[in-house]
């Protein structure tokens, strides 16, 4: 008893003191998880409206997490939160994104958090690379090459930079930027492997799949098809899935086998209307089309699905990217080549008019860019 009265002279008032400082606390603690809880909940939900490329639902709730989070006294937190809105920003103004990247890239720097700078160049590069905007998508792409090799990390994040760079060269179609993108992607997967990356591998398969198919490599195609599909399959992720359906009627159509080609297209159309992916189904029911087309000259049965893809594409609000345009050409063709003259003529006029000029000088100022950078690495 001694000891104890010893001990607690010793201390005078400072247990009192320790015990009342912590009951003050609990209340903040207690909000601060609340607030954490509801900045959760607004996440997962911003996460489940992206996936589904619902990007004005997605960045709602990206900007309720950022406003739950904002006063939480978590720059950790906060940094996140605003990397989740520049990745919801698909149809917000150019300097709105850029706005949260630089607020973000400040945080990101003052904190040192180098994993999350290179988070952040992937994100503002894919929001161009999603919108086929490659010419801005690639500095953000090669800034994330160049701080993994001035840091040393190595993630899941810089292989996908890696992947859609190598996506990026396969699509000017010439030899050597090829030979480049299957460069890139051989390096990517066996990164992925050395660190047990599990999904980036599986998705350099998809790449490694769709490049060796167009090389007509077609034993090669075949072996990473089997490899990736079972993999998204499982997951239902009917993005992946789908790609993975078009590149194997791609397979069939190069070992002339017309018949599963078109098996796989109805198929993947038949997958795809059990989900709620209107995107995913318009580009479905265009590629379907376009094989009845080009494949089989069944100019009268292409209309159908053509004419379905045009009206999936505008309800997924899409009417401006290419695949559109390329719709309406099709159609205007196929009614051409049936006697259609009228609705032909319709179609055509629509194409032009939607056709917008920007892309030609797009597309030379990526061919332009793309020799820049094999120049630097020949260098």
């Amino acid at each position: 008893m001694e000891f104890h009265l010893n001990i607690n002279k010793a201390l005078g008032r400072k247990p009192f003191l320790i015990i009342y400082m912590l009951a003050l606390s609990f209340p903040f603690f207690g909000q601060q998880v609340g607030i954490t809880e509801n900045a959760r909940q607004f996440l997962k939900k911003s996460d489940v409206f992206y996936q589904k490329q619902l990007y004005d639902s997605a960045h709602y709730y990206a900007d309720a997490n950022y406003r739950a989070i904002e006063n939480a006294l978590n720059d950790t937190l906060l940094l996140s939160a605003l990397i989740q809105l520049i990745r919801t920003s698909h149809n917000l103004p150019f300097d709105q994104q850029e706005a949260y990247y630089d607020k973000a890239e400040e945080m990101a720097t003052a904190m040192g958090q180098k994993t999350q700078l290179i988070e952040l160049a992937k994100t503002m590069g894919d929001l161009f690379y999603d919108k086929q905007n490659f010419v801005n998508a690639i500095p953000y792409y090669l800034k994330v090459d160049s701080l993994s090799k001035s840091t040393g990390i190595k993630n899941s994040v810089t292989i996908g930079a890696m992947l859609n760079r190598a996506e990026i060269s396969k699509l000017s179609f010439t030899r050597e930027t090829t030979n480049m993108a299957h460069s890139l992607l051989y390096e990517a997967l066996g990164l992925a492997k050395q660190i047990k990356a599990v999904e980036s591998e599986h998705l350099a398969y998809i790449q490694l799949s769709d490049i060796n198919q167009m090389i007509r490599d077609f034993p090669e195609a075949k072996k990473y098809i089997d490899l990736a599909l079972p993999y998204f399959e499982m997951r239902d992720n009917e993005k992946r899935v789908s790609r993975l359906n078009l590149i194997k009627a791609a397979y069939y159509v190069g070992v002339d086998s017309l018949d599963k080609a078109e098996q796989t297209h109805l198929n993947n159309m038949s997958y795809l209307s059990k989900r709620e992916n209107t995107l995913e189904q318009a580009n479905a029911a265009y590629y379907y089309g376009n094989f009845l087309r080009r494949k089989k000259n069944a100019h009268a049965e292409a209309i159908t699905p053509l004419e379905a893809a045009k009206e999936l594409f505008q309800k997924a609000n899409k009417d401006s990217i290419e695949l559109y345009h390329r719709t309406l050409r099709d159609l205007a063709f196929c009614n051409q080549q049936i006697g259609n003259y009228k609705e032909a003529s319709t179609y055509y006029q629509e194409a032009v008019f939607k056709r917008e000029l920007s892309k030609v000088f797009e597309n030379r100022e990526l061919r332009n860019q793309i020799s820049r950078e094999l120049a630097v690495e020949k260098q």
